[in-house]
């Protein structure tokens, strides 16, 4: 009677050490499928900043300089890399826009960019716009808008460049002002002569509403100067205002 309870127990014993190893077994797989879904979403979530780097071999070990304007002498792009005595090569880049937006309807918008890129990947860049809307009873609303960040340049080959940074935003009308965060990720992409294609999106906060920026251009380069065309959307607060846009770029 004892042997057999001897026995009972230690099928107890058994079954409660599989019983549980199976547990830990289940548990480790939950744990290992948790891993790796989070492991995929950040990797997927950072993929804007390692990817481009990744697909230009960029390794940050290579030192390139600016030239003049895109394509100049029939290069490819508008960096080069860094070579002394490189005639019309040099250490900083320089970009100024004006440009005019419609939406067709009511809204109008004037507005001008200046870019300053460095040889370090460091630079920043500022943006006014004066929007204006044509109201029901005959008069007219306006306001101004625009930012200002700090950039680094995450990744380059002679013909794309893409850039991100920090920065603020702000707002003036004839009620007052408003200022917020920003965050900025765009970059350009020369494919061929004489085209450019330019893409930005901006993120962050307007006072104590959200902000998103999305703008895209496709350009003609001659020289210095890029006639271009593109869309903008520009959402503050939930009211949206976007329209085709259409402007001038002068490469320095």
């Amino acid at each position: 009677m004892l042997h057999t309870t001897a026995e009972e127990s230690s099928h107890d014993e058994d079954e409660h050490h599989h019983d549980h190893h199976d547990h830990h077994d289940a548990c480790d797989d939950d744990f290992d499928d948790d891993g790796l879904l989070i492991g995929l979403f950040v990797l997927g979530l950072t993929s804007p900043f390692w990817g481009p780097p990744a697909l230009l071999h960029d390794d940050y070990s290579r030192q390139s300089d600016f030239l003049d304007f895109p394509f100049k002498d029939d290069r490819c792009g508008c960096m080069v890399k860094k070579a002394y005595g490189d005639v019309g090569a040099k250490p900083w880049h320089l970009r100024l826009r004006g440009e005019y937006a419609d939406d067709f309807d009511q809204l109008t918008r004037t507005g001008g960019h200046v870019l300053l890129d460095t040889t370090s990947r460091f630079g920043f860049d500022g943006e006014w716009n004066y929007r204006q809307e044509d109201l029901a009873g005959g008069g007219r609303d306006h306001l101004q808008t625009g930012d200002f960040n700090i950039l680094f340049r995450f990744a380059q080959s002679e013909c794309i460049q893409m850039r991100t940074g920090l920065g603020v935003n702000w707002l003036s009308d004839d009620v007052g002002g408003e200022y917020g965060f920003n965050f900025t990720y765009g970059g350009d992409w020369m494919p061929a002569k004489p085209w450019i294609l330019s893409a930005e999106i901006d993120w962050g906060t307007l006072g104590e509403v959200g902000l998103i920026h999305f703008r895209t251009t496709v350009g003609v380069v001659i020289q210095h100067a890029e006639l271009y065309a593109g869309y903008d959307y520009f959402d503050v607060g939930g009211a949206q205002i976007s329209g085709w846009v259409a402007g001038l770029r002068l490469w320095f």
